[in-house]
């Protein structure tokens, strides 16, 4: 009950860090569209209608029926479902083998991106927080063997946002038994699971009118994957861009992180999934890049476990907290003016100067990182040898 007490407590002392460095509410782009279909649900209003983002209706149609102004009513929705879904990853990481430590850094750096920031405070008339809080429901589901709650991830998912379908061979991978390929009963029971959230998924698509007639899964996908391989070099850079010192780690750690996602090809096969619809799925890469953070943060908690007696050192800890604020820009306020610049999430729209910047910023901050963990590393040794 005490670790409970102190993770509620920190979690609301992190949101309002947040809200009060982030003291605007921007409405601009899919807000509109959102907001539109909160109102209206569905009707002549073009926005209401306009693919892909009338198909995406779980949020909009349950706000609608709060009586508040649709801003006020997004803003506090995303704000409570935010500190729900940092306290249930906190248990999913304890579940994936982390200790209070771990799984509670993992919390912070999930909190601390800023694309959290942008999409629950900042931006909220938005269906992100939502699609966050199904991930966190789907992965604890696959992890605790809980086929009521992935199934019900998957419906939510279904109503929510197209990226859901990753999950299903996430789950069949992890059921499945070890060594065997094709596990009969594990895939029955996976196409049973996903029979009805994939048919509520394609009949949205069939049963709810578009405005834009011209809109196409298939020709929108081709062309933005010409722009993920134009933007090759940025694409990469996003990954430090939203995660932060969380790839440091990883990438200190290859050999051991690549072994750890052989064992465990279900986070294998759903980053590789993110990764595609990373490449098909539009213009905003580092939000659609952010949907990997359930197993890119239960593998950083499996490589910070293989190494505690230098991950728990005071200064390390102390360094990975002030890094990642440090990268993620935490104590400059997102404005209508510089969030596009600062806080770019479509690769192509950060100005060069600007990419180059934050290029020499991840550098230094990689560096000191090195520096400290070569340190504590040699200090082990000593300590071991003597």
């Amino acid at each position: 009950m005490r670790i409970k007490l102190i993770l509620i407590g920190s979690i609301l002392a992190g949101l309002l860090l947040l809200k009060l460095i982030t003291p605007e509410v921007y409405h601009g782009y899919d807000a509109g569209f959102y907001r539109a279909m909160s109102r209206e649900l569905i009707s002549d209003n073009p926005r209401t209608i306009t693919a892909p983002y009338s198909y995406r209706v779980l949020t909009p149609w349950l706000l609608h029926y709060i009586p508040l102004e649709s801003e006020t009513a997004f803003a506090i929705y995303n704000a409570i479902l935010c500190a729900i879904s940092a306290y249930l990853l906190f248990f999913l990481l304890i579940d994936s083998g982390g200790d209070n430590l771990e799984s509670s850094l993992g919390v912070f750096f999930f909190l601390s991106s800023w694309v959290n920031a942008r999409f629950s405070i900042f931006y909220p008339v938005h269906i992100d927080g939502t699609y966050y809080f199904i991930l966190i429901l789907a992965f604890r589901g696959i992890i605790r063997k809980n086929n009521t709650l992935f199934f019900i991830a998957l419906i939510l998912g279904a109503f929510t946002r197209e990226y859901f379908l990753s999950l299903i061979p996430a789950y069949y991978l992890y059921q499945k038994e070890k060594g065997c390929f094709l596990d009969g009963p594990i895939l029955w029971k996976t196409v049973k699971l996903s029979l009805l959230p994939v048919l509520i998924f394609l009949l949205l698509r069939i049963l709810i009118p578009r405005s834009n007639q011209d809109f196409n899964y298939l020709e929108h996908g081709l062309y933005f994957s010409r722009m993920f391989f134009l933007y090759g070099r940025r694409i990469l850079h996003s990954y430090l861009n939203i995660y932060g010192v969380v790839i440091f780690v990883l990438l200190l750690h290859l050999p051991p992180f690549i072994s750890f996602l052989r064992k465990n090809l279900y986070l294998a096969i759903y980053l590789l999934l993110s990764i595609f619809f990373l490449m098909i799925g539009g213009a905003d890469r580092c939000r659609i890049n952010f949907v990997s953070f359930p197993a890119i943060l239960i593998c950083l908690v499996a490589i910070l476990k293989r190494h505690r007696s230098i991950y728990r050192n005071k200064l390390m800890v102390g360094y990975l907290v002030i890094a990642q604020l440090f990268l993620m820009r935490v104590f400059s306020p997102m404005t209508t003016e510089n969030w596009r610049k600062i806080w770019w999430s479509n690769v192509s729209f950060c100005p060069k100067m600007e990419f180059q910047q934050s290029l020499i910023r991840y550098g230094l901050a990689a560096t000191a990182f090195l520096l400290i963990y070569l340190g504590l590393s040699l200090r082990e040794k000593n300590k071991i040898s003597t």
